[in-house]
């Protein structure tokens, strides 16, 4: 299967650290972007240091972007709104007006070289 370049979100809820990282390893996926506002999870393997592990092996770079996670205050509103939380991702990446590169320099959002996922 191909995937074009590009900002994928992804979710984890009902796969194992394997299979998350084994899909996203299968898509081509180089950098995964962390949009939680706090990177821990009750659910083994997908706190920060240990998500950041399990990716190494497979190439693919951990980054926390806290600045793009969804506030506490605003979450209620998204609640099963699949579409409102896309936007709000959007609006929050675009404002910031640049996406993290490969090299950790910055690549314009939407660019080949902005090939993320967040989730």
């Amino acid at each position: 299967m191909s995937y074009r370049a590009g900002i994928l979100g992804v979710g984890y809820e009902g796969r194992s650290i394997d299979e998350f990282v084994t899909g996203l390893a299968d898509m081509g996926v180089t950098r995964l972007v962390d949009v939680r506002m706090t990177p821990i999870s009750r659910k083994r393997g997908f706190s920060k240091s240990a998500l950041c592990q399990a990716l190494a092996p497979h190439g693919i770079v951990y980054e926390h972007r806290r600045e793009l996670a969804n506030p506490r205050e605003s979450r209620p509103g998204f609640a099963g709104n699949l579409e409102g939380a896309a936007l709000l991702l959007t609006r929050r990446a675009a404002s910031c007006g640049q996406a993290p590169s490969l090299d950790g320099g910055s690549a314009a959002a939407g660019s080949s070289e902005a090939s993320r996922v967040l989730y």
